[in-house]
């Protein structure tokens, strides 16, 4: 609780705060806000029957442990329920960010909890094409932004990231989505000394580096798309297998191999460019906790 208001106390008064901290209060919120009417009612419950008791100053110090014993009663149930929500949270949240991973989109530090729960839901519901309109507003509306933090967080690769950019202003993704692709790789190495599209035991580098971090439950979820095979960083074997399960004829979503060895001629659209964007993005924004990293 008392990381919570202090997130809150500093995103209020303009401090910097890190994407997972903003998830933190939005989950935060999303916990408390189903039993917060009944913590007031509760409450008032609590107040009305200390009443009589409040009007009675001399009698106060003995009704101190009725009062507690009341409060405890009364208030007990609430925060039981908001420990269940807190401890059911991560895997949620886990399922949430691969069901967005596997239709080629990454999470966003601006989203709360409600736009990720509904996000989901209308992948789950077959809409792809809705949440593909849905991001690709929302990630060219923060397209200024993000480039901003990403030539921050990795000023020696700042040229090129500015040069991705303005070829995708200029609707020329023929040439951002391999660079973007390219250096979403350089800049895991650059933050982790570990590659997320090359496989080590079957899944990427990074889940070494994941895996060495002794995260929470929140945290884990949080950096769950780093550590598992996902479309854009799936082997030949991997989309062979993927093709056949599905029971597609080709393979067709949108994939760094296929991108970068010319193997796609086929992915210079606009949703693909802001798909890329979207991982590099929640790439630097996950793994740079400090918000910078090394030069």
């Amino acid at each position: 609780m008392g990381q919570v208001l202090d997130i809150a106390k500093r995103l209020k008064e303009g401090l910097p705060v890190t994407d997972e901290e903003r998830l933190t209060l939005s989950a935060a919120e999303s916990a408390f806000k189903p039993v917060l009417n009944e913590f007031i009612e509760r409450s008032a419950k609590v107040m009305e029957t200390l009443r009589p008791a409040l009007v009675k100053l001399p009698g106060m110090v003995q009704k101190f442990g009725q009062w507690t014993n009341a409060i405890s009663e009364h208030l007990a149930p609430v925060l039981a329920s908001m420990a269940v929500a807190f401890r059911e949270l991560p895997p949620r949240l886990q399922s949430a960010l691969l069901t967005l991973g596997e239709s080629g989109w990454y999470l966003d530090g601006e989203w709360g909890l409600s736009e990720l729960w509904q996000l989901e839901q209308l992948l789950l519901d077959a809409r792809a094409a809705e949440v593909d309109a849905i991001l690709t507003q929302h990630y060219e509306d923060r397209l200024e932004a993000i480039e901003g933090f990403l030539v921050a967080a990795l000023p020696k690769r700042k040229k090129i990231l500015q040069a991705a950019f303005a070829a995708h202003r200029r609707g020329e993704f023929e040439l951002s989505v391999p660079v973007l692709l390219a250096q979403t790789d350089g800049a895991c190495l650059d933050i982790t000394r570990y590659q997320f599209f090359i496989k080590a035991s079957g899944k990427p580098q990074v889940a070494l580096h994941v895996a060495d971090l002794a995260l929470d439950a929140f945290s884990e979820a949080m950096l769950s798309p780093l550590t598992k095979v996902l479309p854009v960083n799936a082997s030949e074997k991997d989309r062979d297998s993927r093709v056949k399960a599905q029971g597609l004829a080709t393979w067709q979503q949108l994939n760094r191999h296929q991108v970068l060895h010319g193997e796609s001629t086929d992915y210079a659209t606009q949703v693909n460019s802001l798909k890329v964007v979207s991982l590099i993005n929640y790439v630097v924004g996950a793994l740079a906790r400090d918000g910078t990293a090394p030069t």
